[in-house]
């Protein structure tokens, strides 16, 4: 109980370092910090029951992993505030409300109906199953757990992109509108929000939809941050933290659709949230986890580009496969937090460098959407719903190595790409703005 309590008081304290270094609450640093607090409290009611007694090793990395992240990106904030001395500018905040053609949403939405037809089929026709949900879970089950390789064809996947890259801009679109007090088209917004987010869920896992729901309380946020001047307060942050629950209740109802087998609401979330830092424990005490190179922690880029790879080296034998733990009768998952992607990767060293280039990427991409200085909507508009697909991965630290994984992929260059057309499509041919 003491080190966990300990590493609580630490990292609350890390939290008023970061709150007291910026007045807007969606920066990478804290957005850190919150997980792992999150994560240590569920420890700490779950400490005899998961027989958690943490090591040195993993005391020193998560606080030392933290420290590091908060104070490099507080550090790098302060250079570009002081090279940029100018006030912030964004311009896509002087519009009244954003109109989109009608015909222009009924489109998408066609479109996002016929790739979720078609997984459909290809769930049907591939994956064993006497539902649609156990064909999802087996998936799931088989490239996830197994390490299975099941070829998704390239149009559905295409088609599936598209849809991902509709969602965080039209998400972002319908929540400007709605503050903004403008109902026109809402139901299209919706429903396309709504296919995209089924469509992030059709592979069997929660992670994309909980990046769209993390990503539209945060359009939320920032909309009411930057146009209509709300600054921090107590009742955001109580708003905030009750959001926060509301999310985490969600987790184990989401896995049920999927056809996941459940665990009871309560202990699933205990388990998503608390249970990577036990794993973690189990994995930093045995040494021959991490007595070896690897390079997981960029898996997904040399998995889709092999010739980065060194020679002689089996690029799947490079991918980080965490076990399935269990501790008393109780089960733990298979995640181990993001930092075990680095211990396993080249130990300590890798732990200070990966940390570094993480902090030092999502406070770069904070500034960019944040304190940028161009005259293009459809600019700032990229990078915000850019810094939106990377907050939640920065949130999820607690849980995998998902920022970097993204970061570092073929995936973002096509998102990135896609993004731009289709902001050119929507807003440069049928955009009608209103200024005030």
């Amino acid at each position: 109980m003491e080190s966990l309590l300990f590493i609580l008081f630490i990292l609350i304290v890390l939290f008023i370092i970061s709150l007291k270094t910026s007045d807007f609450l969606l920066t990478p640093q804290i957005g850190y910090v919150v997980g792992f607090i999150l994560q240590v409290v569920f420890c700490i009611f779950y400490e005899k029951k998961w027989n958690i007694h943490l090591q040195g090793r993993t005391i020193f990395t998560i606080l030392f992993g933290a420290t590091e992240f908060v104070f490099v990106s507080v550090f790098i904030n302060w250079i570009i505030s002081k090279i940029k001395q100018n006030k912030k500018i964004i311009t896509i905040y002087d519009m009244n409300s954003i109109y989109i053609a009608r015909s222009k949403l009924i489109l998408l939405f066609l479109l996002q109906v016929l790739t979720l037809i078609g997984y459909i089929i290809f769930m049907n026709n591939n994956m064993s199953g006497s539902s649609l949900a156990l064909k999802i879970y087996n998936y799931r089950y088989r490239t996830a757990d197994m390490g299975d390789i099941i070829e998704i064809p390239k149009l559905l996947s295409f088609f599936r992109l598209i849809s991902s890259v509709v969602g965080y801009i039209l998400s972002f679109v319908l929540v400007y509108n709605i503050l903004h007090k403008n109902k026109k088209n809402r139901i299209w917004y919706i429903c396309n929000i709504g296919f995209s987010m089924l469509l992030e869920g059709i592979l069997g896992a929660r992670g994309g939809i909980f990046n769209f729901i993390i990503a539209i309380f945060s359009e939320i946020y920032i909309i009411k941050f930057i146009c209509f001047k709300q600054r921090v307060s107590i009742k955001m942050i109580v708003n905030i933290l009750v959001t926060l629950i509301a999310f985490l209740i969600m987790l184990p109802l989401i896995g049920e659709v999927m056809g996941r087998p459940g665990m009871g609401p309560l202990y699933e979330v205990a388990v998503y949230v608390g249970a990577p830092l036990k794993n973690l424990d189990t994995f930093l005490k045995d040494m021959s986890n991490y007595s070896t190179k690897h390079f997981s922690t960029f898996y997904g880029l040399l998995n889709d580009i092999p010739e980065l790879a060194p020679k002689n080296i089996d690029i799947s034998s490079q991918r980080f496969n965490g076990k399935w733990q269990s501790v008393n009768g109780y089960t733990l998952g298979n995640v181990y937090t993001t930092y075990a992607n680095f211990w396993y990767d080249g130990g300590i060293k890798c732990l200070i460098l990966d940390t570094f280039l993480m902090a030092f990427i999502s406070q770069i991409i904070y500034q960019i959407a944040f304190n940028n200085h161009s005259n293009s909507k459809i600019c700032n508009i990229v990078y915000m719903i850019l810094y939106l697909y990377f907050f939640p991965a920065i949130i999820f630290s607690f849980f995998t190595n998902r920022f970097l994984n993204q970061f570092f992929s073929l995936y973002l260059i096509k998102f990135v790409i896609a993004g731009i057309v289709i902001l050119i499509w929507l807003f440069k041919i049928k955009i009608i703005v209103k200024n005030k």
